[in-house]
């Protein structure tokens, strides 16, 4: 967008474009989080108040659930690596290797 936006206009719409995107996804954030909180909160509002899991469980859940989350997160991101290192590498393959490569790409 900033890209399009230079070519349209001039070189200063970016700028603002940016800060206001910054500023957007900020405001966005910090709703997300508010919401997140009221959902999980263990008050009456809050999604374990009104299935009516007591406060001293409404912990032990939290932190079960961050810890499945954690490893979710570290299973997936291995994944995604090794996924990333084949492809590399099978592409370095078909291409003939890293010189040749090197001596396909001009050097500017």
């Amino acid at each position: 967008m900033p890209e399009f936006l230079e070519r349209r206009f001039n070189a200063s719409v970016p700028c603002t474009w940016q800060r206001f995107d910054i500023g957007l996804h900020l405001h966005k954030i910090s709703v997300q989080l508010y919401a997140a909180s009221v959902v999980l909160g263990g008050s009456r509002v809050g999604l374990c108040g009104s299935l009516g899991v007591p406060r001293h469980r409404h912990r032990n859940l939290t932190m079960r659930g961050t810890r499945c989350l954690i490893y979710t997160d570290t299973v997936q991101t291995l994944i995604l690596i090794t996924g990333a290192v084949a492809l590399t590498l099978i592409g370095l393959h078909r291409v003939g290797g890293l010189e040749h490569l090197r001596t396909m790409v001009p050097a500017d």
